[in-house]
């Protein structure tokens, strides 16, 4: 398979050549929506849902002591003011007659020719379209090469399991049994019960997103469940609800770039220092590598130093079990569940994944006296970690090593700068 870069964002890993018609509409992103004439019905429902808002807003003021905490959407319908009454009546005369007397047509944002390549390329099986895992770009790669990357990946029976399709409904039964348990032994409320309770789940697809910053030729994937519609999906959001705010405890876990430049900025070398090393470290598979138990214990023993009470931590140890122990999924045709680690596309992933990393670092690094010289600045983005280092590369090395010995399943990838 022969890479080539294509403009702007578009790379085409595979074996179809692209039209000029087919890049412009790609390059438009996975997010662009073709103009439709098909669509007053759904035009005329946002609308409606604006003024419900609108109202909404009008009778509740701006009380927002509640509104981040989730919770089973309202069904809720107040009635309209006259005045949005007369507004919407505007609105949906004014709709009807864009789309009745053709005017739509003025403002279509895609060729004919265009169209006809957009079709084309959903309709060809034989390629397979993502967003690359880093950046905006997209990525085409054939269908065939594709499913072999995916098939390679569950074959990694410490990460992934295959089951009996059956088997599916007695996990579900058993996550059900265990949030009326919660809910009967008052340790959630009946709305926060409601919310967490998803009657009919969706089985989640196993999908994955090129890494082309590591490779252009031949890239490795990252996998992806996303978990939307799962059983455990709301169960995910609610533990993510809980645990994030103690993210913002942690001095050393970066928000954005700008975070970054701050923390930089403030790095003062002492006058002793003669050299520093400019270290990154890559965590190698970090979600599906994290065993169960010492995830749950890191959030435990992390909780307990923050003075969380035993209540709480023992209600995010039963959610979090439910999550990490019951995430399937569909791929490669059959049916799977996670045996290990998070499931990438879970809501909690990245505030789990941190807090368990960050438990290890307080233990093996932060709180090391024999390293603690060496490190001038130490911050992390999820599973990367930028270090200042003061001292040898020699020094360095023996300091990688010792990591790589603080648990069995943590791998460091590095790139190091004089």
């Amino acid at each position: 398979m022969t890479p080539g870069f294509c403009n702007n964002i578009v790379y085409n890993l595979s074996s179809h050549c692209l039209t000029t018609d087919e890049l412009f509409v790609l390059n438009k992103g996975l997010t662009f929506v073709p103009s439709n004439p098909c669509m007053h019905n759904e035009v005329i429902t946002d609308i409606m849902l604006f003024c419900r808002n609108l109202m909404l807003k009008s009778m509740f003021g701006n009380d927002i002591s509640n509104c981040n905490v989730p919770k089973k959407a309202s069904g809720f319908i107040p009635q309209l003011s006259p005045t949005l009454h007369l507004f919407l009546s505007a609105c949906e005369k004014d709709v009807a007659k864009y789309y009745t007397e053709g005017l739509f047509s003025k403002y279509y944002n895609l060729t004919t020719e265009q169209t006809t390549a957009l079709k084309g390329l959903a309709n060809n099986a034989s390629i397979t379209i993502k967003k690359v895992d880093t950046g905006g770009a997209i990525v085409l790669m054939d269908t065939a090469w594709y499913n072999d990357k995916i098939k390679h990946l569950l074959q990694d029976d410490m990460a992934y399991i295959e089951i009996n399709p059956v088997s599916v409904k007695h996990i579900v039964d058993k996550v059900h049994k265990k949030l009326n348990t919660l809910k009967n032994n008052f340790s959630i409320t009946e709305e926060t019960y409601q919310f967490l309770l998803i009657e009919k789940p969706v089985i989640p697809i196993f999908k994955a997103l090129a890494k082309l910053h590591k490779c252009l030729n031949d890239p490795p994937l990252r996998p992806i469940v996303s978990g939307r519609g799962w059983v455990t999906e709301n169960v995910s959001i609610w533990i993510d609800f809980l645990l994030k705010p103690y993210i913002q405890q942690m001095d050393n876990i970066l928000i954005d770039t700008g975070h970054f430049l701050q923390i930089l900025g403030n790095v003062t070398k002492p006058a002793s220092v003669d050299n520093v090393l400019m270290v990154t470290l890559d965590i190698n598979s970090l979600f599906t590598v994290i065993n169960n138990d010492y995830g749950i214990t890191s959030i435990t023993e992390l909780l307990t130093g923050l003075g969380v009470t035993e209540n709480k931590i023992e209600l995010i140890r039963d959610l979090l079990t439910l999550v990490l122990d019951n995430n399937v999924f569909l791929g490669a045709g059959s049916t799977y569940r996670q045996a290990q680690g998070v499931a990438m596309g879970t809501p909690c992933a990245n505030t789990y994944a941190n807090l368990v990393l960050s438990k290890w670092e307080m233990m093996n690094i932060l709180g090391n006296a024999t390293w603690k010289d060496h490190i001038l600045m130490y911050v992390r983005f999820v599973d990367d970690i930028f270090i200042l280092w003061n001292g040898e590369y020699d020094m360095f090395n023996s300091f990688l090593s010792y990591l790589h010995t603080t648990t069995t399943f943590l791998k460091f990838a590095h790139l190091t700068t004089l």
